[in-house]
């Protein structure tokens, strides 16, 4: 089966003017950083590459992608250690998006280069950003991550709230499930991170829910559009099956009923 990683699936057209490094997965973002093979890029491509550190392969942007000349200060000869068979070498690892080297005084903060494919398109080989290119990537990737981070708060909440499961089905796949918001991300600010406005759905109950084909009542029950007739026999079999059966009770949050009145008067198609 071909990895979901970026880096991992395109690995080979990528080993030009980047660093690849594969840690153990029992060693998440850990990683040695060999002094002959800096020296060898350097020689290459002088300060524009990219050192990559890979984290799960069945994640699509798990790795980060970092300009050498961002770590170069901490690759310095003092900041090296040698291993039992006595090679020097920089010891790295990183933990919430903050870079350590193995006696580097301070934390490197790489959070715009997580996930980062703009860096492998925009940084080729011996090609250095203009200032004004530079501004315009890291301010669009501070937003990016910023968003991904509050997306991945509220969807670990979302998932907590309802048991790691379907809130409908039961299905216990994560990669299968989506945490919904109820009111949608873009139409209010402050419900985007509220996990009582979040279901943990199997994806095509996501879609179904997003596109308005259901809706719940305050009762936690399935409601099916009134426009089902107009729709394929297989997704009125579906939609069948669905009415009136209820939500998963949340363990933690209880959704709130404001949330389910905005879902049928703005989205549930009537």
């Amino acid at each position: 089966m071909m990895p979901m990683n970026f880096v991992l699936r395109n690995e080979g057209e990528l080993r030009v003017g980047n660093y690849i490094l594969h840690p153990s997965p029992s060693n998440r973002f850990w990683a040695n950083i060999s002094g002959g093979r800096i020296r060898n890029y350097v020689a290459q491509y002088k300060d524009f590459f990219n050192i990559v550190i890979v984290g799960s392969p069945t994640e699509e942007g798990d790795f980060y992608v970092i300009p050498y000349s961002v770590l170069k200060p901490a690759l310095a000869q003092e900041y090296r250690t040698s291993d039992k068979t006595g090679r020097l070498r920089w010891v790295v690892s990183i933990r919430n998006h903050q870079l350590l080297v193995h006696r580097y005084p301070a934390s490197i903060d790489v959070s715009l280069y997580y996930g980062n494919q703009f860096v492998f398109t925009s940084r080729k080989p011996g090609v250095q950003l203009s200032p004004d290119e530079n501004d315009y990537a890291i301010e669009n990737r501070k937003s990016e991550v910023e968003q991904r981070l509050k997306q991945s708060v509220f969807r670990k909440r979302v998932a907590e709230n309802f048991g790691n499961t379907c809130c409908l089905s039961g299905i216990e796949e994560d990669r299968l499930l989506i945490a919904s918001h109820i009111v949608p991300w873009s139409e209010r600010i402050e419900t985007r991170l509220d996990p009582a406005n979040g279901l943990y759905f199997y994806a095509s109950y996501d879609r179904l829910f997003d596109q308005g084909f259901i809706s719940f009542d305050n009762d936690l029950r399935v409601l099916v559009t009134p426009c089902v007739e107009q729709l394929s026999l297989p997704l009125q079999e579906e939609l069948s099956q669905l009415e009136g059966q209820r939500l998963s009770q949340p363990m933690k949050w209880q959704i709130k009923s404001e949330y389910l009145a905005y879902h049928r008067a703005h989205i549930f198609q009537i």
